[in-house]
């Protein structure tokens, strides 16, 4: 679960470098949208996709197996991001 938290924070960072001048909030959306979506593709099983997951990368990347607590794993860290964000932000 931690790991997951980590990933989570990762996706945020990463939107945030892509789209530097989007606000805090919508960063956290896009964030939060991919992260589900990546959750949500793991009950999905195409060959292809299994390909990918075969490989250690794409085991990282896309995972293996959905597993609904991890959603909330995600919704903490892309909100521990947020926060780290908001409170590095001049005044």
């Amino acid at each position: 679960m931690p790991g997951d938290v980590l990933w989570a924070t990762l996706v945020f960072v990463l939107v945030g470098f892509v789209r530097p001048a989007w606000s805090t909030a919508r960063v956290a959306a896009v964030a939060l949208a991919v992260a589900f979506a990546v959750e949500a593709s793991q009950a999905v099983h195409l060959p292809w996709l299994d390909a990918v997951r075969g490989t250690v990368l794409g085991r990282l990347v896309v995972g293996t197996s959905f597993y609904a607590p991890d959603l909330l794993a995600y919704a903490v860290g892309v909100m521990l991001g947020a926060l780290v964000e908001i409170g590095l932000m001049p005044r």
